[in-house]
């Protein structure tokens, strides 16, 4: 309880006077720098195994390239006034082993999605998330954030194991 009262203070103060353009700037900007590191990587860098319940850079990119889509159709949901059905816990933190030429090309698309993406909007609506509870459509822009520069650290870390 605690833990989670202690991550929505730190989601809302990272969200707090940062304006949509600024926090779309900084998501592009961090979805580019996965895109480069795998553009760099070979196949073997990509798979090399982590320690016991560690996931390679491989894994890594593919869960958050996928948590991406999936906060931005929960954001239109909420533009829209849509109401989504609610999010499978038994998903969450999932990942699967995928070729580097499908990785990247997920990549791209998913940097596409970004671009095109509006981080404006005026609705009140909340969607839950099933460990941090209710978050607006910003608020779900500002995990999104959060969750890249999380996983990127990662990513590095597992990048920086076979140097």
């Amino acid at each position: 309880m605690l833990r989670r009262l202690l991550i929505r203070l730190y989601l809302s103060g990272r969200g707090r006077g940062v304006s949509p353009d600024e926090l779309k700037v900084r998501t592009l900007h961090q979805l580019r720098r996965y895109l480069s590191q795998l553009e760099m990587l070979s196949v073997e860098q990509l798979a090399f195994p982590q320690e016991k319940g560690k996931w390679n850079a491989q894994e890594i990119t593919y869960h958050v390239m996928k948590t991406v889509r999936y906060i931005l159709r929960v954001c239109d949901g909420l533009h829209r006034g849509i109401d989504l059905p609610p999010l499978d816990r038994s998903q969450i933190g999932r990942t699967k082993v995928v070729s580097r030429e499908i990785l990247l090309e997920d990549c791209r698309r998913t940097a596409e999605m970004l671009e095109k993406f509006s981080f404006h909007s005026e609705s009140k609506r909340t969607y839950v998330h099933p460990t941090l509870g209710n978050w607006d459509f910003k608020g779900w822009l500002v995990i999104n954030l959060v969750h890249l520069e999380r996983h990127y650290r990662a990513l590095e870390k597992a990048i920086g194991t076979r140097q």
